[in-house]
């Protein structure tokens, strides 16, 4: 099991939802450094949290904010896009495959350098729709699939360099990334398990 204390972290999608929630948790497990990437920039009073703009659909952007970490021990891929769709329309999939997708995909090849080195661990933030489909979000939920697919891809490929690699795949809940207004459609705040990452 990897411990949050005294390492260096990195949160995607951190300026709101889960993604703040993880920050503050990190920093309340006693984390020495948590980097917060978020696509416009963001301060938080905490002096250990380090802004990133980060837009995971940008590579320069993602090269950019890889070169201004020196060291990390936990990369937590939370970025992610929802929107109500039917499929009858392409752009709404090729949307949300280019952050839940290959946004994890840019930013884990990013940081890997840096994981392999301190044989570090990540945890892709699905979701339950990446195996049981919603027919209200069907481009997310292809697109949480395929993002569980890539987590289980990456778990068997890196294992021989000592990075840990999970997959938390969290149902409906009640955050400030939510569109819902009613707080009763959710199940809650979720943040990650502590069976990967206590």
């Amino acid at each position: 099991m990897t411990t949050i204390k005294d390492k260096d972290i990195l949160v995607t999608g951190a300026n709101r939802g889960i993604g703040h929630a993880l920050v503050e948790e990190a920093l309340r497990r006693g984390a020495r450094r948590v980097y917060a990437g978020t696509r416009q920039p963001l301060t938080f009073a905490d002096g250990r949290v380090t802004p990133l703009t980060l837009d995971v659909t940008d590579a320069t952007q993602t090269q950019e904010a890889a070169a201004n970490v020196e060291a990390l021990d936990i990369l937590i891929n939370n970025a992610g896009l929802a929107l109500y769709d039917d499929l009858t329309d392409r752009a709404p999939l090729e949307q949300h495959l280019a952050v839940n997708l290959f946004g994890t995909y840019r930013v884990t090849q990013a940081f890997l350098p840096l994981l392999t080195r301190s044989h570090g661990t990540i945890v892709n933030v699905s979701s339950l729709a990446a195996v049981a489909a919603l027919p209200i979000i069907p481009a997310y939920s292809i697109s949480k699939a395929a993002q569980l697919s890539l987590t289980q891809s990456l778990r068997a490929l890196l294992a021989g360099q000592g990075v840990r690699v999970h997959a938390e795949c969290p149902g409906r809940r009640w955050t400030s990334g939510t569109s819902s207004t009613d707080p009763s459609a959710g199940s809650g705040c979720s943040t990650c398990s502590t069976a990967a990452v206590s």
